[in-house]
């Protein structure tokens, strides 16, 4: 999933901000055509499942993001935006 986390405990979404795709993929995430667009929506439908039948894998993964990678959140207004569509 990198560079997208994902924080279970508070339901959010944050990217490795030391990630060089990462400018690109915040202007082009929200458009489902574009690989940023597809790889997010992939994510967030893993993630769902996760949720189901490994919700320890989610826990475990995101205490290790957030060890190794300097992550920020990904704008709520932004996730929202991709929701809508």
């Amino acid at each position: 999933m990198y560079p997208v986390s994902y924080d279970p405990h508070n339901r959010l979404y944050s990217l490795d901000v030391e990630c060089p795709l990462v400018p690109d993929y915040l202007e082009d995430f929200v458009d489902p055509e574009t690989a940023a667009g597809k790889h997010l929506r992939q994510a967030m439908q893993t993630i769902q499942q996760l949720e189901i039948s490994e919700p320890g894998f989610l826990l475990e993964n995101h205490a290790i993001d957030s060890e190794f990678f300097d992550l920020q959140r990904i704008p709520v207004e932004l996730m929202l935006d991709l929701r809508k569509q």
